[in-house]
């Protein structure tokens, strides 16, 4: 991964050179955040667990290996994290009448 982005001039000592970019930059990076965006919803159902009303990061939270977009997930949530067996991240985006508190992504 670090050799591909040093081919656009990214990285430690390094000054990005905007020429290397084509097309319609702003419609790519829209394009690319919504993919990632979708990418990390699909995550976020993939790894939550129930507890009540309550949703929580489930493994591997805090020990995510190769878990890079789960791991981006927690992050955004602004967690460090550690494992299930540590700890508890409880999050909930609904009340108890279905209305949605917080549009976290």
């Amino acid at each position: 991964m670090l050799e591909k982005i040093a081919a656009v001039n990214i990285g430690p000592g390094m000054e990005f050179d905007t020429s290397v970019l084509t097309g319609d930059v702003a419609e790519n990076w829209k394009t690319m955040l919504t993919e990632i965006q979708l990418k990390l919803i699909k995550e976020d159902q993939k790894f939550s667990k129930k507890l009540g009303q309550w949703d929580y990061f489930g493994e591997p939270i805090g020990d995510f290996n190769t878990e890079y977009a789960y791991r981006a997930l927690v992050a955004l949530a602004g967690l460090g994290a550690n494992t299930v067996e540590v700890a508890l991240y409880p999050k909930i985006e609904q009340d108890a009448d279905g209305n949605t508190l917080l549009n976290f992504l």
